[in-house]
């Protein structure tokens, strides 16, 4: 017999050519050990379907080589200890039954591999609960002895998280059979933070109802989302108590919870030192916990039951909370992706339109693959009970706040009046009135006698803030969405609705109905096309449709941009002014891809952020990277945008840029198939992170000592041609510049903005913001101060939101006009020299 193993030498022998046979066939099919799929193999079918002694054995062989790798840590395949792991834990899924001495082996190597574990959470590569499972099955038919019940207690578990109190749990139930135990919250509660000092607080009084509750959110540990059942049993639970009175504990509770992950944001401290920081422990091997889970799980139980509680206050509380657990923090990502998870199914729960409106914002403010894909998941099942499709929820789900169509709202705090307008920069303007008199500070009396009126009522100015902004980002997606309406419904909806009808009015629409066809935009209560005509044929069977420039004459779309100018019509994003991209010739001949927009250098970390807002995916800036790509279900196309990281540069920071690919159910489509809104629309995107993420848009780049690489590309890049993005601003440019104080100085030639100033002559270069100086061509380093604008810069009117670079190119301009008046050293030392 092999000690280690509890297995004689053929025994030994056998299980390991079984362990090895199914190694070799993942390994020969896959091409690398990959132990995600070893239930679909046939070796593993053979040994699962085979006989009793063979499944003994090589669960034996799995434990004998997990104990082995961590006593050899550095000499073997870490892939074949997670393989074994695996391979273990669906062997203790199956009926067979071990004896006696094969537990009281199998404890003692356990017991032997917690003790010569280098860190605590390698034990978690044993899955205990499917060992105790078996020895549950055990116990079912033989009585444990007093030393495998010893022994059992040597296994317990620190209890500082959900799979400690999991597996210490289950010990105890193994141990003390059906005796009854003494409750202690104890068990439950961490009091090592804020949030636990908070739990302990609210159950300390412990009655029987909360007692009910805490050990029924404690069941909750293992389920990603309450069972029916669960949530029956509670609800019952909480008809016997009147949880309305906690509900300020409960809400200062999240606000604990907030507080702490917004204080782990805050520090920039090590992965490794921000963990023992807070005194935390890990969870398991795969995931970093930053949250005792014990508390973590009661706080998800709450979560859970916010439709039962149906409070609007605590509502918007897990609102915030789950905002606050998805939000990434570097080399780490989510913190709480598990009490996220729970905020968003509680609200999924709650009457159809506030929660669909919950979820609607959070789908826009979280940028989690995971989270994502449930909250798409709750919104559709919102949809198929109501008989809608998914974005008819969306839109309708979409709070007018009391609004008016004018946009409006009048709110009533005794004697004073307060006056709320979205202005048409689509901002929250607040006037007070008290008996017609008009005044802009908040009333003393208001915030004395109403405080918490008056603290509704801010955050009502701050959600129709938040609401606006999520909104336009939304009808902006309608563009390859390809929505339309009838008008009836259309105009219910966008125009009649007054926090959508402050984006709206300041669109342009596409109106058909039979033979008619027409573009327009709503002023003073009108539909007026680019011609400044009436049109007064809309009726309730006219098709509309968010219009776009791609196919209209550019003589069209330039009496749009007049109109737009002339009226001052700040768009929520580009329309008008929106670039068009069309097929080069490049592109036909390498009909498969696209190098439009190959060879640039992206810084990564700002490139990765960039792709989730504008919903990309595939992309994981802090690990492996991946490929960038958009799915587009309603075109059943996905969009590739090819990387990699940068060898020469510090790992992770910079990537290179490839080719762009289109993919439908037959694989990579030939350009001239791609339809031409996809097309220009997705080359937008990708011009856009070329725009914003390029280095060569750092102006320090040059001088910042990054001479390993990417001179070569940042000096072509900041002074080369233009991009579509760039040409668009090249022609807002040359609108507004002769109206502006610098315009007798100033002149548009090629790619630059040339400036006169008093000490010297400036090109600042259209697409990057740089800037070289006359007559040599010398590089001019100037730092933008993104927080601020230059009074004269800020004033100006720009009829689209969203180009960062434009506006810091007109700051540069109006301060290099004025050169003999900068009074930052390092400027005045490169001017002067």
């Amino acid at each position: 017999m092999t000690p280690e193993s509890g297995l004689t030498k053929e025994e030994f022998n056998a299980a390991k050519q079984i362990f090895d046979s199914i190694v070799d066939e993942i390994k020969r099919n896959e091409g690398r050990l990959n132990s995600d799929n070893v239930s679909s193999y046939e070796t593993y079918i053979q040994l699962k379907n085979g006989e009793v002694k063979h499944k003994i054995d090589v669960s034996l062989y799995c434990i004998f080589q997990i104990v082995t790798y961590f006593k050899n840590y550095n000499s073997i395949d870490y892939s074949i200890n997670d393989f074994a792991s695996k391979l273990l834990s669906l062997l203790l899924k199956g009926s067979f039954l071990y004896s006696e001495n094969e537990l009281k082996h199998i404890i003692k190597e356990i017991t032997k591999f917690i003790n010569t574990s280098r860190h605590n959470y390698y034990i978690y590569y044993f899955p205990y609960i499917s060992f105790l499972n078996k020895i549950e099955k055990y116990k079912e038919q033989n009585t444990l002895s007093d030393d495998i019940k010893e022994s059992l207690l040597l296994l317990s578990r620190p209890n500082q998280n959900k799979d400690d109190l999991r597996i210490n749990t289950r010990i105890k139930e193994l141990i003390k059979g059906n005796e009854t135990t003494i409750f202690s919250i104890e068990d439950y509660i961490i009091t090592k933070d804020d949030v636990g000092n908070s739990l302990f607080q609210y159950f300390s009084d412990l009655t029987e109802i909360k007692q009910k509750i805490i050990i029924k959110f404690s069941e909750g540990l293992d389920l990603s989302t309450p069972t029916k059942k669960w949530l029956k049993e509670v609800n019952q639970i909480l008809i016997e108590t009147n949880l309305k009175s906690d509900l300020p504990v409960l809400i200062n509770l999240f606000d604990e919870t907030i507080k702490l992950v917004e204080i782990l944001h805050k520090k920039t401290d090590s992965l490794w030192n921000l963990h023992n920081d807070i005194d935390l422990h890990y969870g398991d091997s795969k995931s970093n916990r930053w949250f005792f889970d014990k508390n973590e799980q009661l706080l998800r139980g709450f979560a859970w039951i916010t439709s039962i509680i149906n409070d609007k206050e605590f509502s918007n509380k897990i609102y915030e909370t789950a905002i606050v657990s998805y939000k990434k923090k570097s080399e780490i990502g989510a913190l709480l992706p598990r009490l996220g998870s729970a905020c968003l199914f509680g609200l999924a729960q709650l009457p159809f339109q506030e929660g669909s409106a919950y979820l609607t914002n959070l789908k826009q403010k979280i940028k989690n693959t995971n989270a994502n894909k449930a909250i798409e998941k709750y919104l559709q099942e919102l949809a198929t009970k109501s008989g809608k499709t998914k974005d008819e929820i969306e839109d309708e789900s979409v709070s007018d706040f009391g609004l008016n169509e004018n946009s409006e709202l009048k709110t009533t705090f005794d004697k004073y009046v307060a006056t709320l307008k979205i202005n048409e920069v689509r901002k929250v303007e607040l006037q007070w009135f008290n008996e017609n008199k008009s005044q802009k500070s908040v009333p003393i009396e208001v915030k004395t006698n109403f405080p918490a009126e008056f603290k509704a009522f801010q955050l009502k100015i701050k959600q129709i803030n938040e609401s606006i902004s999520i909104q336009s980002n939304r009808m902006e997606s309608f563009f390859l969405k390809t929505r339309s309406w009838q008008f009836k419904n259309w105009e219910n909806t966008f125009l009649k609705n007054g926090l959508f009808a402050s984006i709206s009015r300041n669109l342009i629409w596409y109106f058909e109905n039979e033979n008619q066809k027409g573009v327009a935009i709503y002023r003073d209560f009108k539909w007026i096309d680019n011609e400044e005509k009436v049109i007064d044929w809309l009726d309730e069977n006219t098709k509309v449709q968010l219009w776009h420039p791609l196919g209209f004459e550019p003589s069209f779309i330039l009496k749009w941009r007049q109109l737009l100018e002339k009226w001052q019509v700040l768009q929520p994003f580009k329309q008008a002014f929106r670039e068009v991209y069309i097929l080069t010739d490049a592109e036909l001949n390498t009909q498969t891809y696209s190098n439009r927009f190959a060879a640039h250098i992206l810084k990564n970390y700002q490139f990765g952020a960039l792709l989730k807002i504008r919903n990309w995916g595939g992309y994981n800036q802090f690990h492996d990277g991946g490929v960038p790509e958009i799915n587009l279900k309603n075109w059943k196309i996905k969009v590739q945008y090819w990387v990699e990281f940068i060898n020469s540069a510090q790992w992770g920071d910079y990537i290179s840029t490839d080719q762009v690919r289109f993919l439908n159910q037959n694989g990579y489509m030939d350009l001239t198939d791609v339809p031409a809104l996809v097309f220009s629309e997705t080359m937008r995107d990708i011009d856009l992170f070329v725009g914003v993420c390029s280095i060569g848009n750092d102006p320090n780049w040059r001088n910042g000592g990054n001479n390993i690489f990417g001179n070569e590309y940042w000096q072509s890049y900041s002074f080369g041609d233009l991009g579509e993005l760039a040409k668009t601003r090249k022609e807002t440019l040359e609108k507004i510049i002769p109206n502006l104080k610098i315009a007798k100085i100033s002149e548009i030639k090629d790619k630059f903005l040339i400036v006169k100033g008093k000490l010297r002559t400036y090109k600042i270069h259209i697409g990057s913001g740089n800037i070289m100086m006359e007559p040599n061509d010398q590089y001019l380093c100037i730092v933008p101060d993104r927080s601020h604008k230059t009074s004269s810069a800020a004033n100006l009117f720009i009829p689209f939101e969203g180009d960062n670079v434009l506006s810091i190119i007109l700051s540069k301009a109006f301060m290099l006009a004025n050169d003999d008046k900068i009074t930052d050293s390092s400027i005045i030392h490169q001017i002067i020299g």
